[in-house]
C-alpha cells in the first residue's frame, strides 16, 4: 500500500491499514514490552509474516466489522459457487477451488473488495444481527450504567467509526485508528 497523506482518512480497509508502513502503538507496544525482533516479525517490514488465522476468517471478520461499525458492504465482493461450476464436471465448487472461483476472488481483491464465498455471506449477516441484537439490549439499562453507554456509541450520529489517522513526526510516518464521538 501507497502511505496515506496526513490526515484523516475514512474507509481504510484493515488489510490496507495493517499494511501500511508507519509506526503504530502496538508497534512500539511490541517493542517496549518484548523486543525489537517481536517488532520487526509482527510489523510491514517483515517480508514473510504468518498468518495468525486463514484468510477466509480474516475477510469475515473484516466485513462483519465493516457492516456493524460502517453499516456498508461497499467494499465487499459477494461471490456465488453456484457461478463457478467446474468446466468439466459442473460440479459446484467447496471454497476457492477451482480456475473460475479463484479468478473471480483475484478479481475481487484487484479491485479493492474483501471477497466472501455466498454461504460465508450468510454466516457474516447472522454474526451482525447477533451483534445488533445484543447492542439493541443495552438500550434499556439506566441512562447512567455503562451498558447504555456501549448501546449509545453504536447508534446513529455518535461519530465516525473507523477513521484512520497519518501524521509524520521527524520523518516517521505514523499511523494510528482512533475512536471519536460527537
Amino acid at each position: 500500500m501507497s502511505a496515506l497523506a496526513p490526515g484523516f482518512h475514512a474507509g481504510v480497509a484493515m488489510r490496507e491499514y495493517l499494511a501500511m508502513p508507519a509506526v503504530s502503538a502496538s508497534l512500539l507496544y511490541t517493542l517496549d514490552e518484548r523486543c525489537a525482533r517481536a517488532a520487526w516479525h509482527d510489523s510491514w517490514l517483515n517480508p514473510k509474516p504468518a498468518a495468525e488465522t486463514s484468510e477466509d476468517a480474516q475477510n469475515v471478520g473484516t466485513i462483519a466489522h465493516g457492516i456493524l461499525l460502517e453499516g456498508s458492504t461497499a467494499n465487499v465482493a459477494v461471490i456465488d459457487p453456484r457461478d463457478h461450476p467446474a468446466e468439466k464436471t459442473l460440479a459446484i465448487p467447496v471454497g476457492w477451488t477451482n480456475k473460475s472461483i479463484k479468478a473471480a476472488r483475484a478479481a475481487a481483491i484487484a479491485e479493492g473488495k474483501t471477497p466472501i464465498l455466498a454461504p460465508d455471506m450468510k454466516i457474516v449477516v447472522a454474526m451482525v444481527d447477533a451483534a445488533r441484537e445484543y447492542l439493541e439490549s443495552l438500550r434499556s439499562a439506566p441512562p447512567e450504567d455503562l451498558a447504555r453507554s456501549v448501546w449509545s456509541l453504536f447508534q446513529a450520529g455518535a461519530g465516525e467509526s473507523e477513521l484512520t489517522g497519518v501524521w509524520e513526526e521527524d520523518g516517521v510516518v505514523c499511523r494510528f485508528r482512533p475512536s471519536t464521538s460527537s
